[in-house]
């Protein structure tokens, strides 16, 4: 049992390195007032989803939550923040870059998010027949919108301030890898890896549905499970697809919390069936 904290300590220390660069790059980017303009300038134009969705895939959820409020506040369309959402992973990408085992899947988990979130936002936008706002105000005047529901408007007292973020996302992340890592090294110490793996192959045909429904909750919790069960090979490709399609982090809570039923009921029905036809398709091939 001692050896299972061990091993699942050093495996998630492994991590820290590649989280905190990639936060301190995201911070960075929130804090970019021109960066801010220029992405809402580029989600209202004809090739919004594509944009959107190659927006989505930098790691956290900034983007998914600036794009729910754009929507929210009618300045883009449903379709360009369900590409966003769709191509959004949170925390995964920095765990999977960050396993040597796995790391060959990430160009291949890359491109099929962008593309499938571009023909998705795409056609929702074809059946779209809502206006779009040319105000643009609300997207450089709300505030609380950074990945974890803080403000990005107030400027760093000094670098020290600008750090404080990055190492506490970077630490809540680490413990959360831990605290899964030993989940699954216990899970399998007590079990038994031969009855775990009987198990996910008996339940094989349901995982895409089990990953998508882990994947709507809005916590980077949800992410980081998932991305844990793929790089130590107790989730599919099919599934982990489903799941983090699902996945936007903290966008739909927020869609929630307007308290706009038929336009968070939408959402997320739009970006769960989405999630699910692409986990079982994967699924059907054999991925």
């Amino acid at each position: 049992m001692p050896d299972i904290v061990i091993d699942s300590l050093t495996d998630s220390i492994k991590l820290v390195p590649f989280l905190a660069i990639i936060y301190l790059f995201i911070e960075w980017v929130e804090r970019d007032v021109a960066i801010r303009q220029k992405t809402t300038n580029l989600l209202k134009g004809k090739t919004a989803p594509l944009i959107g969705s190659a927006l989505g895939v930098v790691p956290q959820c900034g983007f998914s939550i600036v794009s729910a409020n754009l929507y929210l506040a009618g300045l883009i369309k449903c379709g360009t923040l369900i590409a966003v959402m769709i191509a959004t992973s949170d925390e995964a990408l920095p765990i999977i870059l960050a396993n040597s085992t796995q790391i060959n899947h990430l160009w291949t988990f890359l491109v099929v998010k962008v593309l499938y979130a571009t023909v998705v936002g795409f056609v929702v936008n074809l059946f779209d027949k809502s206006t779009t706002k040319v105000d643009l105000t609300v997207a450089t005047n709300s505030k609380n919108d950074g990945c974890c529901h803080h403000d990005v408007k107030e400027k760093p007292k000094d670098f020290w301030s600008f750090l404080l973020h990055p190492v506490k996302h970077t630490f809540k992340v680490f413990l959360y890898v831990f605290i899964i890592n030993l989940a699954f090294g216990s899970l399998i110490y007590f079990v038994g890896e031969e009855n775990v793996a009987y198990f996910l192959i008996a339940i094989r045909p349901l995982q895409p549905l089990l990953a998508t429904v882990v994947g709507l909750i809005p916590n980077c919790a949800s992410s980081v499970i998932l991305a844990n069960m793929f790089v130590q090979d107790l989730l599919p490709f099919s599934a982990t697809m489903a799941g983090l399609c699902a996945n936007s982090g903290l966008a739909l809570a927020v869609i929630v919390k307007s308290k706009k039923v038929k336009q968070s009921l939408k959402i997320a029905l739009i970006q769960s069936g989405a999630s699910l036809l692409l986990g079982y398709v994967l699924l059907f091939f054999g991925f």
